[in-house]
């Protein structure tokens, strides 16, 4: 654990260029839970530039947690368009209905409750409690993590990994539980997107860099993240050939057909563009309804 003097440091480097180099994005300084979350749910494996203008479109189309919580699922799937990961917005949308349906439209604040609600994991329940309401909590993302990793411990594979549970007790230790958790946290997501990837760093202008124990590594060693990747990647199917492709092209012909397809239609439509192992296609149509990302209608799929 890092010592008090050490914490300080961290949490003033932090917050001092924070102050004068932190983004401005469409969702940060709003004291609104509910922005916040759509724009956490939007970011979670997405980049930031890519979100910004679907986010303000969402936003503008279901600016609060009742509107959404109304909506029909495939209006929220249609709005989603481009952003990937559809059971994104199903999730969203389901927080919606239970917030309005149990918590008369008021998103909780304190992070027992927002734990009990769909699609909420800790990470999530300390971003609405944090950045929503301006209230402190500490909570680690796979960017925290890794960036509190690397400057307490070193670099990836050259000490033993934190297991999860000793990383969030390292980020309440780091965290300021008073009105400093907002920029804190919001500087630690800066510093993971500007200077600390996964892929590669910029230590020379990381505010970090003093204290960051994996900078000398990575200085002397410029390939060292890329062989540590490739050292630890597993083979993965091509992504044209995935599951995952096959029912991004499915949600994206339903999105177009309000009416909805039958089967079908469906296939000669897939066949078409054309997308390989159709073979897999009852189980994804079946997948996606029991995730609720389509509904069967007469025998038609729609959203």
């Amino acid at each position: 654990m890092p010592t008090a003097k050490e914490r300080e440091q961290f949490v003033r480097a932090l917050l001092g260029w924070y102050e004068k180099h932190g983004s401005d994005l469409p969702w940060r300084n709003l004291s609104n839970p509910y922005l916040v979350l759509v724009s956490e749910c939007m970011l979670q494996q997405t980049q930031v530039d890519r979100v910004i203008p679907k986010y303000h479109a969402f936003a503008e189309q279901f600016p609060d947690v009742a509107s959404l919580a109304r909506a029909s699922t495939g209006d929220v799937l249609r709005a989603w368009s481009g952003l990937g990961y559809n059971s994104r917005a199903l999730r969203l949308q389901k927080f919606a209905r239970e917030v309005v349906e149990n918590h008369g439209g008021i998103i909780p604040s304190d992070i027992a409750t927002l734990l009990t609600l769909p699609g909420i994991g800790k990470y999530t329940a300390g971003a609405i409690r944090t950045f929503g309401y301006g209230l402190p909590a500490a909570f680690i993302d796979v960017n925290i993590a890794r960036i509190l990793h690397r400057v307490f411990f070193g670099a990836e594979g050259t000490y033993p990994a934190l297991s999860t549970q000793e990383t969030e007790e390292l980020a309440a230790y780091l965290a300021p539980m008073t009105s400093e958790a907002y920029p804190y946290h919001q500087a630690l997501m800066d510093v993971g997107r500007k200077f600390c990837t996964a892929r590669k760093t910029t230590c020379a202008d990381c505010p970090l860099k003093t204290q960051c124990r994996a900078r000398m590594r990575f200085e002397a060693e410029p390939l060292y993240l890329a062989e540590h990747r490739k050292k630890n990647r597993r083979t993965k199917e091509p992504f044209a050939l995935s599951q995952r492709f096959l029912r991004g092209r499915i949600i994206h012909l339903l999105r177009e057909h309000h009416e909805g397809l039958d089967f079908a239609e469906l296939h000669a439509l897939l066949s078409a563009i054309p997308v390989p192992n159709l073979e897999r296609l009852p189980k994804a149509l079946l997948d996606l309804e029991k995730e609720e990302l389509l509904h069967l209608r007469e025998n038609r799929y729609m959203l």
